[in-house]
């Protein structure tokens, strides 16, 4: 360590703390006027000729340095060469030329080793408490990312002299920090600003400089470098000349230094926003492309066959991607240059990551990223990988199960690498769709097309773990370790599959993912990098406030007050903030005595925000049943369907006299109902995010709570869109045009793919599509009414039951007739059926109750017809409807359906023992029946180990 530096650091150490008397006498530090303007046109702004070798006496002639630093540092030297000589006479460097004649920096590995002791030394502390005591609270952050970041830097730094030279600025002025009387606002400042800098841009750098449409954004990164460098440059030198009272006086007294930094982060500013501005061309260039050669591939000569096969591998997954908003740049930083990520990056084998971490943290927004950017981020490898993604969402029943990821999947796979349909070729002709439901069959397609394929790596990213249904992810989970468990990430073998999965932090999920001998996995907790993501957040805020307050024109101290509060928040999260600058920029004005007001009452959490967001609807009543709708969906309406729902009420009587909003202003006022708690994407109106379904939906145990939060029941919500759904099956004129549409003797249409786990993908005849279109919400309503009904559970009213039972249920009704045909591209419908059989068929236990309890009903015993309710109730897994019916004695509960499979075959098969020990009491049941398979229902129970 340089002989002032030590004598600088034991004086500090050494030094009483008493206040000082008076001002200091030392001249404060002058600078050259600073104005923000993009740099000249060139790259290479000095003259080699301006700077003479013979102007030093330790001349040498070196190669080039085409560095973005390096071209900084020249530019340094040119407007300022004095400054560059007295930096070199106090770090005692040796000043040489290039080439051209340029300055150059060596020599200064050395220098950043020593100035790096203090940070060891720091940070051997940390543990111990030697920081928390040494520093105070204002100035702890900086001395945390000062040490969090030493690795990366010292290593951006070792690469690049003109680097370092930011980089031992910031190691020697640590000891400011750790020593309470002279801590400075501005020292704190300037070591995060260039820390963070230093960070973020050596990414940009890789990230965007080599390529040849941002030949302007180099230079406004030079010229930032070059503003970094004068800053630190000044800084040490005037540590070198004064004494250390006096050295600290001067530094930590100078207003300039504020404005230096300003500057700073002026530039900083301007080189987002076109760094924004390059995403998002690149973004759209990449989407624009992807588009093209899927249309490529589809135009290629196929068997019609193979073409159909495909497409019912597609489920729309890119909207659940593009659903998420955009990185900020600047952020996921912490991802990025994590060792465990850049571990798993550049491992030549297979190996799976788990990023856990916890809700608004930014987990979709950095999958949605790094998929955008078709897998440049996720590879060292010099050929593109081939990506795969699917990401998952609670509430939304075609993204909760992992056969429908691994279908997106499968398609996402064959569409890239044409030549591996051959593997699914040959259970598409032996099961037809059918297999689609087997997540067994569908992952051993992937294995055998992984291994057949022409890419080097398949990296498949699978977001928001935690919102698959449980029971699905488990046998995810199991095959994914049995998978890698017979891989060796030593194994050189070719294609490498890799897998990226995020999920919240949760117990299960660890439990599942637990390393066995022969498993293991690269698991990112970021959880535990709360400080990190807070700082990535704090570039945010600087950032944002900046544009805030030129659309507002806020003056410098309203900028710097609403940065103070919301930087102040303990527990800020992406999603957090996303909230708040909504809020602000969606204001018209601010007035100047408003912003105190507005910074101190801004939300200090999530829940504060959600709750804040609500209060301001201008109809309460309207958003509560919009939130409801939403709710309850089973996957996410268009703006048009809620616009159907919020008009249908019970009296409605034809679809032509529903008063609708005007369609160009519908997504405008759902909008403007719930504010910010909603967002609309591709026309589907979505939560804002997972936590927002959280705060909404109460549980039984809970007592009714006042307000927003936890106030919605899922059976109240699933109530009010059975009611919305059976109010639009009652209308009127729907019954004329159906019979328009079909004729009296057209019945069953199209072929239907059908799982009771996932979203049903309708492949139906142009007549049943062309009426559904015509008739907002008639398919959804139609298909989903049966579900709602039941999940609302006991709380319908007996009125409403009373309607299904006799309107909706009754095969001879027209609403009957409305309902029916649509859902026969769903699933089929009993035929010759009565109320009894349809509303056993769809488990509605309020309405079987009715029809049996009500005066005069009887079984048809003659011919067995009423019987056949059992069978469907208990082959469609309805076990209370089930238990309901075999009360009456006069049921035949040993009917067999047409596959000559009786209740008890179906019990047995399910493993329903409740159900299995109330068949084998009755008389006439007979356990020892065959069915068309030669099965008996002994031979299930065995089977089934039930």
């Amino acid at each position: 360590m340089p002989s002032w530096l030590r004598g600088f650091r034991d004086h500090s150490r050494s030094r009483d703390r008493r206040k000082e008397k008076g001002k200091s006498s030392a001249t404060p530090i002058q600078s050259p006027p600073y104005r923000l303007k993009p740099p000249t046109a060139s790259l290479q702004v000095h003259d080699p000729a301006e700077v003479s070798p013979e102007a030093s006496p330790h001349f040498r002639v070196l190669k080039a340095d085409n560095s973005l630093w390096a071209l900084a540092y020249k530019n340094l030297a040119q407007k300022d060469l004095k400054l560059i000589q007295n930096l070199h006479n106090c770090l005692k460097i040796e000043l040489t030329y290039d080439v051209n004649g340029d300055p150059v920096c060596s020599n200064v590995t050395q220098i950043v080793n020593d100035a790096t002791e203090e940070i060891d030394k720091a940070e051997k502390g940390k543990d111990h408490g030697k920081v928390a005591n040494a520093a105070r609270k204002s100035s702890k952050r900086a001395v945390h990312i000062i040490i969090a970041s030493k690795d990366l830097i010292s290593s951006v730094a070792s690469a690049n002299p003109y680097a370092a030279l930011a980089w031992s600025g910031v190691s020697l002025l640590l000891p400011l920090l750790l020593n309470p009387s002279q801590e400075r606002e501005a020292a704190q400042k300037g070591l995060d600003d260039v820390v963070v800098l230093m960070e973020v841009y050596n990414w940009h750098e890789k990230s965007y400089i080599h390529c040849d449409d941002v030949l302007d954004l180099q230079r406004h990164i030079v010229h930032l470098y070059e503003l970094l460098l004068e800053y630190q440059i000044t800084l040490l030198i005037n540590l070198h000349k004064k004494a250390p009272a006096q050295w600290m006086k001067a530094v930590f007294n100078a207003g300039d230094w504020s404005s230096r930094l300003k500057v700073i982060q002026e530039q900083d500013a301007y080189c987002r926003d076109l760094i924004s501005a390059i995403s998002g061309r690149r973004t759209i260039a990449w989407r624009d492309e992807e588009r093209r050669w899927q249309h490529e591939l589809l135009q290629q000569p196929r068997q019609q066959e193979e073409n159909r096969h495909i497409r019912m591998l597609y489920s729309n997954y890119e909207q659940g991607k593009n659903i998420n908003p955009e990185r900020t740049p600047g952020t996921c930083e912490w991802f990025l240059s994590h060792a465990d990520f850049l571990i798993w990056r550049k491992t030549q084998g297979s190996s799976l990551l788990w990023l856990s971490a916890d809700p608004g943290c930014g987990k979709s927004v950095l999958s949605k990223y790094l998929v955008d950017r078709r897998g440049e981020v996720l590879t060292i490898n010099p050929q593109p990988p081939t990506v795969c993604y699917f990401f998952f969402k609670d509430g939304d029943m075609g993204r909760m199960n992992v056969t429908n990821a691994m279908c997106a999947i499968l398609h996402q796979l064959f569409m890239q690498q044409p030549q591996l349909y051959h593997h699914a070729k040959e259970d598409f002709l032996k099961k037809n769709e059918k297999f689609l439901e087997d997540f067994d069959a569908l992952w051993g397609i992937f294995n055998q097309a992984a291994e057949n394929s022409s890419s080097e790596e398949i990296i498949c990213v699978l977001d928001a773990l935690d919102e698959c249904q449980a029971n699905s992810r488990v046998r995810l989970i199991a095959q994914l370790k049995q998978f890698y468990s017979h891989q060796s990430t030593d194994d050189h073998k070719k294609p490498i599959v890799k897998f990226l999965l995020t999920s919240r932090p949760e117990f299960n999920i660890a439990r599942d993912l637990e390393p066995t001998e022969k498993f293991s996995e690269v698991r990112l907790r970021g959880e535990e990098e709360s400080e990190t993501i807070s700082h990535e957040i704090d570039l945010v805020i600087r950032h944002r406030i900046t544009e805030l307050a030129k659309r507002l024109h806020l003056s410098e101290t309203d900028e710097s007050t609403l940065r103070e509060n919301l930087s102040s928040v303990p527990h800020r999260t992406y999603l957090w903030l996303h909230l708040m600058f909504e809020d602000l920029f969606g204001r018209l004005k601010l007035r100047r005595h408003e912003i105190a007001t507005v910074a101190k009452t801004l939300p200090r959490d999530i829940d504060q925000a959600y709750t804040a967001i609500l209060e301001k609807s201008p109809d309460k009543s309207q958003a509560k049943k919009l939130l409801h709708i939403i709710l309850a969906a089973v996957t996410p309406l268009s703006i048009q369907e809620i616009n159907v729902a919020m008009a249908l009420e019970e009296q409605s009587k034809v679809y032509k006299d529903l008063e609708l909003w005007a369609p160009e202003l519908a997504a405008e006022i759902i909008k403007h109902t719930c504010g910010l708690f909603v967002s609309v994407v591709d026309s589907k109106v979505y939560l804002i995010h997972q936590t927002a379904r959280e705060f909404l939906v109460g549980h039984k145990h809970e007592d009714e709570q006042k307000g927003w939060r936890r106030s919605f029941h899922p059976a109240q919500s699933n109530l009010i869109l059975a009611e919305i759904c059976i109010w639009f099956l009652r209308l009127q004129d729907l019954d004329d045009n159906r019979s328009q549409a079909f004729g009296p003797q057209q019945t069953k249409h199209g072929m239907v793919y059908y799982n009771e786990d996932r979203a049903y993908q309708e492949h139906s005849s142009g007549t049943t599509r062309a009426y559904t279109s015509k008739y907002v919400l008639l398919s959804y309503a139609a298909i989903n009414w049966p579900n709602h009904l039941v999940l609302a559970g006991n709380i319908a009213q007996p009125a409403l039951i009373k309607i299904v039972a006799h309107e909706i249920c009754d095969p001879l009704s027209y609403s009957w007739a409305t309902w029916a045909q649509v859902y026969e591209e769903f699933k089929a419908v009993p035929e010759q059926a009565s109320k009894l059989i349809i509303a056993s068929f769809l488990g509605l236990v309020g309405v079987v109750t009715l029809l049996l309890d009500r005066e005069g009903f009887q079984m048809d015993l003659e011919h067995n017809r009423e019987s056949i309710s059992l069978t469907w109730a208990v082959r469609n897994r309805h076990q209370d409807v089930t238990k309901l019916l075999l009360t009456r004695e006069d049921i035949n509960a040993g009917l067999s359906d047409t596959n000559k499979m009786t209740p008890l075959h179906w019990a047995a098969h399910y493993g329903y023992q409740d159900v299995t020990r109330l068949l084998l009491a009755r008389e006439d049941v007979n356990s020892g029946l065959l069915d068309d398979e030669g099965m008996t229902p002994l031979y299930y129970t065995a089977r089934n180990r039930y």
